[in-house]
């Protein structure tokens, strides 16, 4: 297993699975057109008292970062000195049937393009893509087209990408791949370049690759257009020809440490006088023009920009919504919070932040106690077309773990926390929300969830959810949603091990990805199991010998199902050298039965299964295309 499996496997289990001011998760957009208009974020709302409001102009936008920077400056610079790592992901709008609210007698697939997706109808993008008999994929700093429309792959197509950049995701859209990767570079200096005897600045900067591939030709792919975003790509979503892409970024100041010509205290004074002469643009994301993607140029302007009422941090949230298919203009919508969780239903757009930011907690006594249980703000778009329109915040105790704690019903929005995330007393808590003029406003809550253990999956069936919290035993909590103004536990089951991802496989029944029980210091390796939702209880597992983990576990897109074969494809790690797919069919009434595995030899950091025509599965293995697999 490799060193980045452990740390993803390692950062999926940490409680603030999106809270950074630098996420490195990539994505997919359309190149930003030169010139283009950029949107404000919407009228002002009416109410004094709602939770966020647009800055006026520069001159409140730049107060308002120096305000909330000056108390945390160091000699040593702010919290966001350095990268700080996330695994958040968003989900974007889409205009179709409530797919959240799909009922658990219906089983589901991957998307059109072979991704397991959170969300019916609303591509994510991902390191490969199937586009009819081809798959489309981005290893290492290359773009390669697989014709897989025979017993076995044959690369049809490539083209080079930019080495300078990493991570590459792509989504397809027609006859289009959008390309996005990511770069994090880090520097020594200080004025007039790295001295060892003067002042020492440490810098970091995130930047993304957004390149438009036109595929008409598979043999010949051709870059359409290319720019550099700074920033980081938390995800992208593309539904109906329209892309959301939410970014976090970090202020861009030249902030110094302390050297041998310069002490602490110089260090300090030095760092506070450059907050407080930053101006509103050092604290925006900018956007690459030239050839070289060199900056220049704002993202944004200050009047798109909205500040919470309470501080969430020092980054800013940006959102870009645009066509995909047209070069037209952008419009841009941000907030001056660091990037948490984004999630979206079918017309709205939610951003939530954890009050203080992520560098609360570390400095005065109240702040402290605040984080003992901290409350995540949660601010409602509006989206229609390309446009995205702020209209309500609201206000839940305690953090949510991912984006798959967020659900839209029927115009009321479910919340999983944590609360009192920090202590021993720790419960988990589901919250319902309620828009009601320009606050979302709680209508419900039920609390008591696994008390001192974390959230490890949750699932959503319209009225109905299940939520699976650990420690040491893995209790799945079965809730009655359907009276907003009363969320209910309905059953609790109790069992060894835990699950940390949950697929709807048809007839009321839940397939679980996770691990069973610890023998001692040693785990027993990935599991599926399946559960009765009728009548609450576990119907089977099977658990994988010499499997460490699955990725599954903390990358839902590694999962696929084919409902018309009843075939589940979980991909696991194991404990020597090499990685398998495991191909497990699920009866009609939730038996499992392990049908085989394909073992692959090697250490590989990417697993995926893409459904084709026919029964037929494309084992992707870091990004290339290594088997087809008939399983019809």
């Amino acid at each position: 297993m490799t060193t980045r499996a452990r740390v993803a496997r390692w950062a999926s289990r940490t409680l603030l699975g999106g809270v950074a001011g630098a996420t490195i998760v990539a994505a997919a957009v359309l190149p930003l057109p030169t010139g283009s208009p950029l949107a404000p974020l919407g009228p002002r709302p009416a109410s004094a008292d709602t939770l966020l409001a647009p800055f006026t102009g520069c001159a409140e936008l730049a107060g308002w970062y120096r305000k909330q920077a000056l108390p945390q400056v160091t000699a040593w610079g702010l919290p966001y000195d350095g990268p700080i790592y996330a695994i958040s992901d968003a989900a974007v709008p889409v205009r179709a049937a409530d797919a959240a609210a799909s009922p658990a007698d219906l089983p589901v697939g991957n998307g059109p393009t072979g991704t397991n997706v959170q969300e019916l109808g609303v591509d994510e993008s991902d390191i490969a893509k199937t586009m009819g008999d081809l798959v489309i994929s981005a290893p290492s700093h290359r773009l390669l087209v697989t014709d897989v429309s025979g017993a076995a792959p044959v690369e049809v197509g490539h083209l080079e990408l930019s080495p300078r950049f990493s991570s590459y995701e792509l989504l397809v859209v027609g006859d289009r791949a959008v390309v996005i990767g990511s770069q994090t570079g880090y520097g020594w200096g200080g004025p007039g370049g790295f001295r060892t005897d003067g002042p020492i600045a440490f810098s970091s900067s995130e930047r993304s690759s957004i390149t438009t591939v036109d595929l008409s030709d598979p043999t010949a792919p051709s870059i359409l257009a290319r720019n550099v975003v700074e920033g980081d790509i938390v995800t992208s979503r593309e539904h109906d020809a329209t892309v959301r892409v939410v970014l976090t970024s970090a202020p861009r100041l030249d902030l110094v440490h302390p050297s041998k010509l310069l002490s602490r205290r110089e260090a300090l004074r030095s760092n506070r006088q450059i907050v407080r002469t930053a101006t509103a643009q050092d604290w925006l994301p900018e956007r690459g023009l030239g050839p070289r993607g060199a900056y220049g140029r704002p993202l944004l302007g200050c009047g798109g920009v909205s500040h919470p009422r309470t501080a969430a941090g020092l980054g800013t949230i940006t959102v870009l919504t645009m066509n995909p298919l047209v070069r037209t203009g952008i419009t841009t919508t941000a907030v001056a919070a660091d990037g948490s969780l984004v999630y979206a239903s079918v017309d709205r757009l939610y951003v939530a932040t954890v009050d203080g930011g992520i560098g609360a907690g570390l400095g005065d006594r109240e702040s402290r106690t605040s984080w003992r249980n901290p409350a995540t703000e949660i601010h409602a778009f509006e989206t229609a077309g390309t446009q995205t329109t702020y209209v309500a915040s609201g206000e839940v105790v305690g953090v949510a773990p991912d984006r798959w704690a967020f659900s839209d019903y029927r115009g009321s929005l479910r919340v999983v926390t944590t609360r009192r995330p920090w202590r021993r007393s720790s419960d988990n808590a589901v919250t319902v929300l309620s828009e009601r003029g320009n606050r979302l406003l709680k209508t419900g809550e039920v609390g008591g969830l696994g008390r001192g253990e974390q959230i490890h999956a949750v699932r959503w069936f319209g009225d109905r959810a299940v939520v699976v919290t650990f420690r040491q035993i893995d209790p799945l909590y079965a809730l009655d949603l359907s009276d907003p103004e009363n969320p209910r536990v309905t059953d609790t089951l109790k069992v060894p091990g835990f699950s940390d991802y949950l697929h709807p496989v048809g007839g009321d029944v839940l397939l679980g990805v996770g691990e069973g029980p610890a023998e001692g210091d040693r785990p027993s390796g990935a599991q599926v199991s399946t559960f009765d939702l009728a009548k609450l209880g576990r119907i089977d597992q099977v658990t994988f010998a010499g499997s460490f983990y699955s990725p599954v576990q903390n990358d839902a897109r590694a999962f696929t199902y084919l409902p018309e074969l009843r075939i589940a494809l979980v991909p696991t790690y194991g404990d020597r050298e090499g990685v398998g797919f495991n191909v497990v069919h699920v009866g009609d009434t939730g038996s499992l039965l392990l049908r085989g595995t394909v073992a692959i030899a090697g250490l590989h950091d990417s697993l995926r299964s893409l459904p084709l025509d026919r029964g037929r599965v494309a084992l992707v293995v870091d990004g290339r295309v290594r088997q087809v697999l008939a399983l019809g």
